[in-house]
């Protein structure tokens, strides 16, 4: 923060001493202050010209109207081949490490396993998940192409998930034979076949799984697609990335679109200014795949540290 204040004072000339002057600065300026978070974070993409136009009302303003970036770019493009991206633990003791290298592999062959399935950009892709590599890597690769995501975690019930993902009409189902939490082992076969029974868009679901005669298990679904090449299509800034939702305490979910650029630069910022997260730091946070604090997770990626994933109690 202190050396954003320092920056901001002698790029404007103004004088400012003290966090409330930033502060007011960054609201008085939006253009200015989100083009400094771009250039301190090196977003990866085209800025353009035209960091803000202010509307008539909170939705018509809009951001980096003639900006060209994608998302997934900029979560895989930093990190060095042999440093770890991703440690992945479970409650049973299972543990994963990716490095950068497996990752950006991974994803690559994930993201033509939906090409092959016909997904495009402006696609609905959900997850119903417990926190694992697998959905990291899944998201990502939607996101390379400009696929919309939206998670939600195995202790939600088919009503509460199909209350969610029945409003969006997702294309993929990503889900998990089972999950640990609190010394148990719980098996979704069943709920899954009820969701994917009442999920009528979609075309193929997917699990996480080591075997599974009932469903293409992920790492099967990939396997034809490694050694693809790496490719991200970049699009403008208000380009949706996920859908979220509401808690459904008064009635049912309400779906929340949000930017995906936007989502990067909101969370660069807390990333370098309030966090100073460096590369190849390890940064945790307890979260399940139905919290937004996953999405935040998942977007310290951008900043070359590791990731640790837990799953259970």
């Amino acid at each position: 923060m202190a050396a954003l204040t320092r920056k901001v004072s002698l790029r404007t000339g103004q004088t400012i001493n003290s966090y409330e002057d930033l502060h007011k600065w960054s609201v008085e300026n939006p253009g200015e202050f989100w083009s400094q978070v771009w250039d301190d974070a090196e977003i990866i993409g085209t800025k353009g010209e035209n960091y803000f136009s202010r509307g008539d009302d909170f939705l018509s303003a809009k951001f980096f109207t003639d900006a060209r970036l994608n998302v997934a770019e900029n979560l895989l493009s930093r990190g060095k081949d042999n440093a770890l991206a991703i440690i992945s633990l479970q409650e049973n003791g299972d543990r994963r490490e990716i490095s950068w290298r497996e990752l950006r592999e991974l994803v690559a062959a994930t993201r033509m396993a939906l090409i092959a399935e016909g997904v495009i950009a402006g696609d609905h892709v959900v997850a119903w998940v417990p926190n694992v590599a697998e959905v990291i890597i899944y998201s990502l690769a939607a996101l390379s192409m400009g696929a919309v995501v939206s998670t939600s975690s195995p202790d939600f019930a088919p009503a509460a998930v199909l209350d969610r993902f029945g409003q969006i009409e997702p294309k993929i189902l990503l889900a998990a034979q089972k999950y640990n939490y609190g010394g148990k082992e719980f098996d979704c076969t069943e709920r899954l076949k009820e969701i994917q029974a009442s999920l009528p868009t979609l075309t193929k679901t997917i699990i996480i799984s080591k075997s599974n005669h009932e469903f293409l298990t992920f790492d099967n679904w990939i396997a034809p697609f490694m050694g693809s090449p790496l490719a991200f299509d970049r699009f403008e800034f208000s380009h949706p990335g996920f859908v979220l939702f509401s808690s459904g305490t008064t009635g049912k979910p309400k779906c929340i679109v949000h930017s995906g650029p936007g989502i990067l630069l909101k969370t660069a910022s807390e990333y370098k200014y309030h966090l100073d997260i460096a590369p190849n730091e390890r940064i945790f946070f307890f979260t399940t795949c139905g919290w937004m604090m996953w999405n935040w997770l998942t977007f310290v990626l951008s900043t070359a540290a590791t990731i640790v994933l837990y799953d259970g109690s």
